[in-house]
């Protein structure tokens, strides 16, 4: 339990930009997972995680030896088709975009996004962030469709799961500002406008989340 708590004050550290102690508190969960049986799936996470930490903090070659580690262990668990390996993947790939090996880095997260739609299904949520770093890839080299096309899927699996929710409106949302940097405003504004009454319903008139979608068509208008 301690092992876990420390894992997941990591993960806020991190998410949050306190990249020192985010390595601290994941090392030390580490250390005490090391020591604890049946803590193997946990050991796997948050050496991702710190592989993460350190993807986003520039240090490249250290966040890539997090992975194949990471990597590394899911096979010896669960076996090289498990979905949880192709979640690996799609960090390796990050790791791979991050020293500008985008065409390897797209074909090693374009494999993996297959590999876990055979494992989880079509329309899992499990997908949805294989999804995100997909687009975050194609928008990072200006391939702006692309990062549309990953968004618009997004939406379809959400909408398919959860109807008119909040996260719905927001997968649109995003895939309006994608149209809006792929130049393509009228399709965007038709987007910001579904996402606002999606919102508007599910959220009421008061809500903050409303303003990214008035913003954005104020923006657009």
């Amino acid at each position: 339990m301690e092992a876990r708590l420390l894992h997941d004050v990591g993960v806020i550290r991190g998410a949050s930009g306190d990249a020192s102690a985010a390595v601290r508190d994941l090392e030390r969960a580490l250390e005490i997972y090391a020591s604890v049986p049946a803590s193997d799936l946990n050991r796997i996470d948050a050496t991702a995680h710190l592989g993460s930490v350190r993807l986003r903090s520039g240090e490249t070659d250290a966040a890539s030896a997090h992975f194949e580690d990471a990597r590394a262990q899911a096979i010896a668990l669960l076996g090289e088709a498990h979905p949880d390996v192709a979640a690996i993947d799609v960090l390796r790939g990050q790791a791979l975009d991050a020293r500008g090996d985008h065409s390897a880095a797209l074909a090693l997260m374009q494999d993996a996004l297959a590999r876990s739609k055979r494992g989880y299904g079509e329309l899992d949520p499990a997908l949805v962030p294989l999804l995100d770093a997909i687009a975050q890839s194609h928008r990072t080299h200006n391939a702006f469709d692309a990062a549309v096309d990953a968004k618009r899927e997004i939406h379809k699996l959400r909408q398919s799961r959860l109807g008119n929710h909040p996260l719905v409106a927001r997968s649109l949302y995003e895939i309006a500002t994608a149209l809006e940097a792929a130049g393509r405003d009228e399709d965007a504004r038709t987007a910001h406008e579904q996402a606002l009454t999606i919102w508007e319903t599910t959220r009421g008139d008061d809500h903050p989340d409303l303003a990214y979608a008035l913003t954005s068509l104020g923006l657009l208008d």
